[in-house]
């Protein structure tokens, strides 16, 4: 968790930058997201701080074997179990990767409208590279998100029912 919030206080700084250079208008799309990027960043920083200092590490685990026992028993819901403390204990991460995504969209934004034809074309294949790049990693899941909506896509259309499928090795 350290490192989520060390992560966002230097997207914050980024973001925080990144608005200081003057923009045309007061109200591009890369001046709102970047916004959004700081608030998001922020609120990485200040979760992370929190929930940090609730549950700071102890120097000797199996003295508070019985007080983690008790913190989890009063965070139990019956209708949810632990999901709540689950999304609660990743919303540093989360809110880190939301600021990151929308200071990349202000950057592009940036980039690619008030940037020469040389500018456009080496940041867009970047980007396009650093896409795959992303992508290729969320496929490597155990389940990837890709190979469940290749599944999907195949069980609902009928030409592709009669295809072979191929197994990862």
């Amino acid at each position: 968790m350290a490192g989520a919030y060390l992560f966002a206080t230097v997207l914050l700084n980024a973001g925080m930058a990144f608005l200081a250079i003057p923009a045309a208008d007061n109200k591009s799309t890369g001046e709102l997201a970047s916004y959004i990027s700081v608030v998001a960043s922020l609120g990485s920083v200040v979760v992370g701080l929190i929930l940090s200092s609730q549950n700071r590490e102890r120097i000797n685990a199996k003295d508070y074997i019985d007080e983690a026992a008790d913190y989890l028993a009063r965070h139990y819901q019956s209708r949810f179990g632990f999901e709540p403390l689950a999304v609660l204990y990743s919303l540093p991460f989360a809110l880190l990767m939301w600021g990151t995504f929308a200071f990349l969209v202000a950057f592009l934004d940036m980039c690619l409208q008030e940037a020469d034809n040389l500018t456009r074309a080496l940041v867009s294949i970047t980007s396009a590279v650093m896409l795959f790049g992303v992508v290729w990693c969320l496929d490597q899941g155990e389940r990837s998100i890709f190979s469940r909506i290749i599944a999907c896509v195949r069980e609902s259309l009928p030409v592709w029912r009669s295809c072979p499928r191929t197994e990862a090795v």
